[in-house]
């Protein structure tokens, strides 16, 4: 990623997937200091899944207020599927939910399902965080989420899984 930036490549932010078993480490923050610090600029997502969180909620928030003061931002990934308690949302430091892919399929016709991701997205909304929507694959999914007031997306509509290359290559080729 820093040498994305060298090439003056617009990066944004690079998220990166944090297992429990890191979270649990006492030199985590540490060693995601050193990271932050030798990127070059690239912001970082640190992406903790619910169940992550599930044990040992006050030390996981210590460690989380620790990354967010390294200028990381924190998100509660594939939310919704976990077994973590809605008011954990309150208490933890986090800056954004990704909705997970489940809650997308069939949305296109699913009355019940559309009334279910606008209430998480204006519950997270009211709440302060930004909200991801993963797993897009349909133009009407896109634009149901963007009526409900999701801030971003991602998934297969917009580009497939790829080689740190090609995606290089995938960035350079996009219109500014």
């Amino acid at each position: 990623a820093a040498g994305w930036v060298r090439e003056g490549l617009e990066v944004g932010r690079l998220a990166l997937n944090v297992s429990a078993a890191q979270l649990r480490r006492d030199d985590f923050a540490g060693r995601v200091a050193e990271l932050v610090a030798g990127a070059g600029g690239v912001r970082f997502d640190l992406e903790i899944t619910e169940s992550a969180l599930v044990t040992r909620v006050q030390s996981a928030a210590r460690k989380l207020a620790q990354l967010r003061d390294l200028g990381a931002t924190v998100t509660l990934d594939d939310f919704g599927t976990g077994y973590s308690s809605f008011s954990h949302l309150k208490h933890l430091p986090i800056d954004a939910i990704k909705i997970a892919p489940e809650f997308l399929s069939g949305l296109d016709t699913d009355l019940p399902g559309q009334r279910l991701v606008a209430a998480i997205i204006a519950m997270a909304r009211a709440l302060g965080l930004r909200v991801v929507a993963e797993g897009i694959e349909t133009r009407e999914q896109a634009r149901f989420l963007a009526d409900a007031g999701c801030h971003e997306g991602q998934g297969y509509l917009f580009a497939r899984p790829m080689p740190a290359g090609e995606f290089a290559a995938w960035l350079r080729e996009r219109p500014h």
